[in-house]
């Protein structure tokens, strides 16, 4: 891995400030947190294997 980020935003981070989602977070919370669940998932891979902490 050759970079990686101070800090990791959240889902809710990322997507607040794009005026498309607004939606998103009216009715959809359990959507958000299906999708960080996933990102998180995603993002230890990559991790791990480049023995990264």
């Amino acid at each position: 891995m050759s970079y990686k980020p101070k800090k990791k935003l959240t889902i809710e981070e990322f997507l607040k400030p794009q005026a498309w989602f607004k939606n998103l977070f009216k009715k959809n919370v359990h959507l958000i947190k299906g999708i960080q669940k996933k990102a998180n998932k995603r993002w230890e891979k990559p991790l791990i294997r480049c023995n990264v902490k």
